[in-house]
């Protein structure tokens, strides 16, 4: 590790479903170093999960 990197630990308290093309959570994170405490949004895009783009442009799920 970095002398100027920091890590913590978040825990996932509720998902939206269905994702479309992010996925889009609530996670609690407490990260004293950055002065970062509570629940947070956290929005992800991969597009492997993009599942509203693969219905639309008709491709298989992925796995």
């Amino acid at each position: 590790m970095k002398d100027n990197e920091v890590l913590t630990d978040a825990r996932i308290i509720k998902l939206f479903e269905p994702f479309t093309l992010s996925s889009v959570m609530v996670v609690r994170i407490a990260c004293s170093d950055l002065a970062l405490e509570g629940d947070m949004a956290l929005k992800l895009f991969d597009r492997r999960f993009a599942t509203q783009l693969r219905k639309d442009e008709k491709l298989r799920p992925w796995t």
